[in-house]
This record gives C-alpha cells, structure tokens and sequence, in this order.
C-alpha cells in the first residue's frame, strides 16, 4: 500500500540502491533492514524466521522495509513521524511524542532533536518530490 516514490526515495537515502549495504548497526541492503526487525515482522504474521543473507536480496528486502514502514505508518498515523521512526527507532520517537517538547498533540513531531534523524526525514521528503516527477511522466 505504498506508492513506489516513497520506497525509491527511502531505498536512496538508506543505501543509495547498493543491495549489499551493511550498516555498523546491522541493518541491511537496500532499505538497510535488521534482521530482528524481519523476524519480528515474520512473528507478528506467524511466519518463520529468515536469515541475514535472506534479506541482501532485493525483493525481500524490499518487501520487510516496505512492511515494517508500513507498519509504522499505521502505527503512528502520519509518514513524517513513521519516518523519523524508521531512522531513530520507535521507542525514542515515542519518547519523543510525549516528551511535549517536540509535539504538541502527542502524534506529529514540530521539531526532531537529533540532526541525523531531522535530515534523514528531509532527505527523504526531497527525494520523494524528484521520484513523484519521474513515477508519473
């Protein structure tokens, strides 16, 4: 249920479409997925776990970033927070959230503290406006 803009632009920012990115922190190809994060997907769908180098292929690896955004999306109800997610984690969005220094109504963030997440999210939204010129001419 995402449009092929947002996963472009997620996949250029996370790994600028190297499908054999690994981060320091694990995370994995193209849209720089950990493996705890497929397998607690895979537990929530009642599926059986997979293993890392399951997720260097590229169409699995797109289908649990694609999964777990989407995830976060329903989750926190709005892509820019989902986002921020995506990069910070969402245990500290969350804390974000409610801190009230950073939302005012506890669900949209009006001010990122952390400058990686704060241009990650802009990166993204950036690339989503060239990938939206491109999807649709």
């Amino acid at each position: 249920d995402l449009s092929p803009e947002l996963i472009a632009s997620v996949i250029n920012v996370e790994s600028s479409f190297k499908e054999t990115a690994k981060s320091n922190k694990n995370a994995i190809g193209l849209m720089q997925i950990k493996l705890t994060t497929a397998n607690y997907l895979n537990k929530l769908n009642n599926q059986d776990e997979i293993r890392e180098e399951e997720l260097f292929v590229p169409s699995t690896n797109i289908k649990y970033g694609s999964q777990y955004l989407k995830y976060l999306i329903d989750k926190f109800e709005n892509i820019q927070t989902a986002l921020a997610s995506y990069n910070a984690g969402e245990t500290r969005v969350r804390s974000w959230l409610n801190s009230g220094i950073y939302s005012t109504d506890g669900k949209t963030l009006s001010y990122i503290p952390y400058e990686e997440t704060k241009n990650y999210v802009e990166k993204i939204n950036n690339n989503l406006k060239f990938y939206s010129k491109i999807f649709n001419n």
